[in-house]
């Protein structure tokens, strides 16, 4: 019972203290922030803990509000100058890492078969990347690779380069797929 009758005493002190600040907030205007003299208000909700300022509004007035508020002075908007006679934008053909086509690397060999793969290139960046030849005559190359190939061509052509990491347990056809990879990037190099 104690308890209740705190609790109950301490949500009507908080509720009297909100009504007092209230209504003595509102009848008093802040005449004064920072030195900076109002000139007009804007009321500024700032959520509890931390406050939030507001944009200024569309004159370069100083902004305020009553007291839960940020004072913000803006500054004097400046005009951007203009020159008479812009200079017309030309896009570049091919602004990318790499001339745009289809490049073929040399054949590398991999230990257990050999290498050879094809890249695409669009918008100088590289889009597609496909095996021509991998190893591929026994079952644990098959099983392997079918694991490697797909890994290999994602992230060449999210690197955009021939810096890619080897996959665990195809390492010699990662190897070898960096080669072909860094000899047709060579290639297409703008």
């Amino acid at each position: 019972m104690k308890k209740f009758l705190l609790s109950f005493g301490l949500v009507v002190v908080f509720a009297f203290y909100v009504m007092l600040s209230s209504s003595r907030s509102a009848n008093q205007p802040l005449a004064m922030v920072s030195n900076v003299p109002i000139t007009s208000t804007v009321p500024i909700q700032i959520p509890s803990p931390s406050p939030i300022v507001s944009k200024p509004t569309a004159s370069p007035a100083t902004t305020a509000a009553t007291s839960n508020s940020v004072s913000v002075k803006s500054a004097p908007k400046s005009t951007p100058s203009i020159s008479p006679n812009p200079s017309p934008v030309v896009p570049a053909a091919n602004v990318g890492l790499y001339k745009d086509g289809t490049y073929t690397s040399p054949v590398v060999d991999a230990y257990y078969g050999n290498v050879q793969i094809a890249i695409n290139v669009s918008g100088g960046r590289l889009t597609d990347v496909s095996f021509l030849q991998y190893p591929s005559d026994r079952r644990t190359s098959q099983q392997i690779n079918s694991r490697a190939m797909p890994a290999l061509k994602s992230e060449a052509i999210a690197a955009q380069s021939a810096k890619v990491d080897m996959v665990s347990g195809a390492t010699a056809t990662s190897q070898a797929f960096a080669q072909s990879l860094s000899t047709v990037l060579a290639q297409a190099a703008n």
